[in-house]
């Protein structure tokens, strides 16, 4: 991550990146561009800066999603964990 884009997400974020947060967020960008790069047809035609927003884009994208299926599995956990101590319970 270049200098100026570590500011900016720094910025975003409302805090310093940590280097080990700096690298997840590369890796995560660089894998989400090796994965549009396979099944995007437009991927070819596009600017490296179209790429870059592109795959910016997705990995927000991911990253939302993520976060939702981790949220209902732990509400579907919860939701087991009661039940069993219900039926204990009974």
């Amino acid at each position: 991550m270049t200098p100026h884009c570590r500011k900016a997400v720094s910025s975003a974020a409302g805090r310093a990146l940590t280097d080990a947060e700096v690298r997840k967020i590369d890796d995560r960008l660089s894998a989400t561009m090796r994965r549009l790069a396979r099944t995007d047809p437009n991927w070819q035609g596009m600017t490296r800066d179209a790429r870059v927003m592109a795959a910016s884009e997705q990995a927000m994208r991911d990253v939302v999603a993520e976060a939702q299926l981790k949220v209902r599995s732990e509400e579907h956990t919860s939701e087991l964990q009661s039940q069993e101590h219900i039926s204990y319970a009974v």
